[in-house]
């Protein structure tokens, strides 16, 4: 599974200042994006949680449903404890290839995204999540539709992805790929860095 929106949603977050303070992105943008990818953890942990945790409870359950009438399994609601207040919602529908997971975040809301992936590495996200500004790796396709229902999201996927080659999908292994895309992705984020344009970018938009 592909963790871009979460890794950069939280980046973001890190990185959003007034603008007042764009001029010192402009100048300190290389130690800002740093520290930011500092604070983020190299591994997650998803543990199961109840519903009465969450902020937007009716939201997340209503998007939940949506995905299930579209042929979607639910895998269950978690928090990540390294990430303080973060819960996820996760799904998986092994027929199309493709999971999709429902953030409920204490500062962007909620917001959601369906990911396919293929066996040679590359990744599609689309999901209602606005840009960041932050770089994507070159095969991890990620296409932003504030606004879109679940369904959108699914045909937007299944148009956008490579018809062939695509990894596997199922519910008993959606946590598992969860944590381990995490992992790889920030991995991958902390070696190549933020530069000074990403973090001033950042600084001028709204992620959610």
């Amino acid at each position: 599974m592909n963790l871009g929106t979460i890794v950069l949603v939280a980046l973001a977050i890190l990185l959003l200042t007034p603008l007042s303070r764009i001029v010192l992105a402009a100048v300190f943008g290389g130690s800002i994006g740093r520290a930011a990818l500092d604070r983020q953890p190299d591994t997650i942990h998803l543990k199961p949680v109840d519903v009465a945790k969450l902020r937007h409870a009716e939201r997340v359950e209503s998007l939940a449903r949506a995905y299930t009438a579209g042929g979607f399994e639910d895998a269950g609601l978690f928090t990540i404890p390294e990430m303080p207040g973060v819960h996820v919602r996760l799904l998986a529908n092994a027929r199309e290839s493709m999971y999709a997971a429902i953030y409920d975040h204490p500062v962007a809301g909620v917001f959601y995204d369906v990911v396919s992936r293929a066996e040679d590495g590359s990744s599609w996200t689309f999901t209602t999540a606005r840009p960041t500004g932050i770089r994507h790796r070159d095969n991890a396709h990620m296409t932003n539709l504030p606004g879109a229902e679940p369904a959108a999201l699914v045909t937007a996927c299944l148009r956008g992805r490579s018809a062939s080659g695509l990894r596997a999908c199922s519910k008993a292994a959606v946590v598992h790929d969860f944590e381990t895309a995490y992992a790889d992705y920030i991995a991958w984020m902390k070696q190549r860095g933020l530069s000074r344009g990403e973090v001033v970018d950042v600084a001028r938009r709204k992620v959610a």
